[in-house]
């Protein structure tokens, strides 16, 4: 059986242009410019076996004749096509995929002629109802939504400024949720004319690439140039979705989120369940769990480093130099029991005033970095006063690890409970107190010496107390000491529509724009960064500069209040931090010197972009960019008044014994046909290597699970938590998840016996079929897999 010669299109990448892949066309739409009403190019989403997405484009520069020849449904097989990475800033993207397909003069596009491993006719990325509020705001992606069609009206016509607007409305329901769908112009027509030809009260749609908003302050999806319905098509998730509604034809449809259950609690309990401050001792550091990690710089999420190079999942993202936070665990106890508590990056920061950069600046070798720092155990055995999170697992699934958000050293140190101690408490001997206590009471005075004072004065007549050391006294309750909190407000909290902040900074940058002629503004803009290592740009209008000029100095560090969080529009290029808003300053903004101890705010900070992706941000003017690299020879002493200067710079990864030293990149090898002897006789060098080998299959392990499910949008497997599958890499819930093989095989040759995984594509190639239709057949993949026995393959 030959191995299988096109590449799936999760494996494409921006590494070479020599692909070959075999697609199904779903849909293809013209690209229009809104402005000139210009049509640029072809706009296509593909779908490959294993039933992933990517959008395709052709310019009408290279491919003008294309669009007529395209047809909807047909297999293509695409070769000597370039993959790009998507900047970030695009919107309305029809596929949640970093990389895009841009067809080229080299490209070749034919329709497949051969027979290959099945293209289903449809492959979405079902987006579950339930959560369609998260999404409302973000103008980043298009959804694909399955429901069926109820409270459908009368389209509408309306006329306004001598233009006519056709709308059509309907709710799109999943039998537990709702949300509304309104369709315009000439899409609302044909779905009009398609919705009359149907049974009205059984449409099951799948609606594609819907543009989803708000109206009315509720979520709403509209259709876009790349939307497509799909009425009552043969899909899985219909299928699904008609079971799950014959099953529980009633349930409560809500147009909101999912209610959490409600749960029976103490007082206590109740009282416990906020984020309020509690005073605990720290009693353990887990010193095994790595105490900092590192962050994307944009979005803020932990990324990992993968083959030397750190790149962030959401953004996408390469950084060569990303940020680095602490996150620190411990175990916390007072004297009514122990939780987990994780103290964060702002927290660990204000108390030891060091960074993590700055601790791994200490350190003498490379493998000390990883080493838990001696300063990190200053936080062994203190008291502490913390503001804790409260979470849904915290509520719902008896989590004991928390997040402290905020905390403040405590005034009393003085418990000292300990979970695993029993608590004793020893009464001392009381019988001197005793027959202290007799002669006092017989005597009403204690006893004293003889007095050397001859003045007499009358004493008043004062009743002695009695003291009981067995009565109960009522202690008078403590004065409640008001514990202060950060007055500062950070640059990553600043939202659109409040006055209110106030935020320590320092400036690190200050310029003037000028016009085309060379005449110098009045306003001016400056750069802010606060203790986070967050950056905003601020810009002082012209009325304005006079005052607020002379207070505002470059590495001085301020108060800054009353000033308007202004978010950019999508008009603005050149923008010189990848932010969504910007701060515009007016007369009424205060700006005050504050101390500055050098340390707690960075004197500079950049965001740098590696080298690899400066020619994809060349094709855009949104944002500009921060590069780091080593000047090519150049001699600058013979430049007289230039306006312009040419250099390059590198950054060492074009030398091959660079990428060899810092990325740790083994030169690819060849695939070898081996024995299987031999492949077990391999040593490290061939890792992530590919050697063919030629076997036989003893037989199939069916002693464990033979398939599992998928996100529709990562590919990562999903858990199912309450009836829900969720993936935890998107994060996301996927309403209907695919399913893959995955299938232990012993395989042998006349060297010897291998255990092998084979994996989804694979299994296909020999069964012929997919996991979700062969799931109702069997409960064993050997079913399926027991004509493979003692027969001879060739794998990879």
């Amino acid at each position: 059986m030959e191995l299988n010669k096109y590449e799936s299109i999760k494996n494409l990448n921006s590494s070479t242009y020599n692909w070959q892949t075999r697609v199904r066309l779903q849909s293809f739409w013209k690209g229009i410019n809104r402005q000139t009403q210009e049509y640029y190019g072809i706009n296509m989403i593909f779908i490959d076996d294993s039933n992933s997405r990517i959008h395709g484009f052709a310019s009408k520069k290279y491919f003008e004749d294309l669009f007529d020849k395209l047809v909807v449904g047909k297999i293509y097989c695409l070769s000597n096509f370039k993959v790009k990475k998507y900047v970030g800033d695009e919107i309305f993207r029809p596929v949640r995929n970093e990389h895009h397909i841009y067809f080229t003069t080299h490209t070749k596009f034919e329709k497949d002629e051969n027979e290959g491993l099945q293209i289903d006719d449809y492959a979405f990325d079902l987006f579950y109802m339930g959560e369609v509020e998260k999404v409302a705001d973000d103008n980043r992606f298009l959804i694909d939504m399955v429901g069926k069609v109820e409270n459908l009206q009368e389209i509408i016509r309306t006329t306004k400024n001598n233009q006519e607007t056709t709308r059509l409305k309907f709710d799109l329901s999943d039998g537990r949720f709702r949300v509304k769908v309104t369709f315009f112009d000439a899409f609302a027509i044909e779905m009009e004319e398609a919705f009359k030809k149907m049974d009205l009260t059984d449409i099951f749609v799948i609606i594609s690439c819907a543009k989803v908003g708000r109206y009315e302050g509720a979520p709403n999806l509209t259709n876009y140039p790349a939307t497509r319905v799909f009425i009552n098509p043969n899909h899985y998730s219909l299928v699904e979705l008609k079971e799950k509604w014959e099953k529980h034809p009633s349930l409560d449809i809500s147009y909101t989120d999912e209610d959490i259950p409600n749960k029976i609690l103490t007082v206590k309990q109740i009282r416990n369940l906020k984020n309020d401050f509690k005073d605990v001792t720290v009693k353990k550091l887990d010193e095994k769990a790595k105490w900092y990690y590192a962050q994307c710089i944009d979005c803020e999420i932990e990324i990992i480093r993968d083959k030397g190079i750190y790149r962030c999942t959401k953004c996408p993202r390469i950084f060569p130099y990303p940020e680095k936070r602490f996150r620190l665990c411990t175990i916390c106890s007072d004297e009514t029991g122990s939780m987990v508590v994780i103290i964060p990056d702002s927290e660990v920061n204000r108390f030891i005033d060091k960074t993590v950069v700055d601790i791994h600046s200490d350190c003498l070798k490379e493998e000390d970095e990883e080493k838990f720092p001696e300063i990190l155990r200053a936080f062994l055995n203190q008291k502490y006063t913390m503001a804790v999170q409260i979470t849904q697992d915290n509520l719902n699934k008896g989590s004991t690890v928390y997040e402290a958000k905020e905390i403040m050293e405590s005034h009393d140190i003085t418990d000292t409970f300990d979970p695993q101690d029993k608590i004793e408490m020893e009464i001392q001997d009381d019988s001197q107190f005793k027959a202290f206590q007799e002669d006092y009471m017989n005597n009403e005075t204690p006893p004293t010496g003889n007095s050397s004072n001859t003045k007499k004065r009358e004493r008043t007549n004062v009743q002695p107390v009695i003291f009981d050391v067995n009565e109960d006294v009522e202690l008078k309750a403590f004065k409640n000491i008001k514990k202060e909190k950060n007055k500062f407000d950070t640059i990553a909290s600043l939202r659109p529509g409040r006055y209110d902040y106030k935020i320590k900074v320092r400036v690190i940058k200050k310029w003037r724009g000028s016009t085309r002629t060379g005449e110098v503004f009045k306003g001016f803009n400056i750069i802010l960064i606060d203790n986070m290592k967050n950056r905003i740009h601020a810009f002082i209008p012209g009325l304005c500069f006079e005052k607020l000029e002379e207070k505002i100095t470059v590495g001085n560090v301020h108060s800054i209040n009353n000033f308007t969080v202004q978010p950019y529009k999508p008009t603005d290029i050149y923008r010189c931090l990848r932010n969504d808003n910007q701060l515009i300053f007016s007369r009424d903004t205060e700006v005050e010197d504050l101390e500055d101890d050098g340390t707690t705010i960075p004197l500079i900070f950049f965001d740098f972009v590696d080298h690899s992706e400066i020619y994809s941000l060349s094709n855009q003017k949104t944002y500009l960019a921060d590069v780091v690299g080593i000047i090519k020879t150049k001699d600058f002493r013979e430049l007289r008044n230039q306006k312009q200067t040419k250099l390059t710079i590198t950054d060492g990864s074009s030398n091959i014994k660079f990428a060899e030293m810092a990325l740790n990149m083994s030169e690819i090898k060849k695939p070898e046909l081996l024995t299987v002897d031999a492949i077990t006789k391999l040593k490290k060098e061939y890792i992530d290597a590919q050697v063919f080998t030629q076997v036989f299959f003893k037989y199939v392990d069916d002693s464990g699970k033979w398939f599992y499910n998928t996100c529709t949008t990562c590919d990562h497997p999903t858990e199912f938590i309450e009836g829900i599958h969720v993936c935890k890499h998107c994060p996301r819930t996927v309403p209907h998840p695919e399913k893959r093989y995955t299938i232990n095989v012993v395989a042998y040759d006349a060297t010897g016996t291998m255990d092998i995984i084979l994996a989804d594509r694979e299994v296909r190639t020999l069964v012929g079929k997919r996991a979700r239709d062969i799931i109702n057949e069997a409960n064993s993949s050997t079913y399926h897999l027991q004509g493979m026995s003692d027969s001879n393959f060739k794998a990879t």
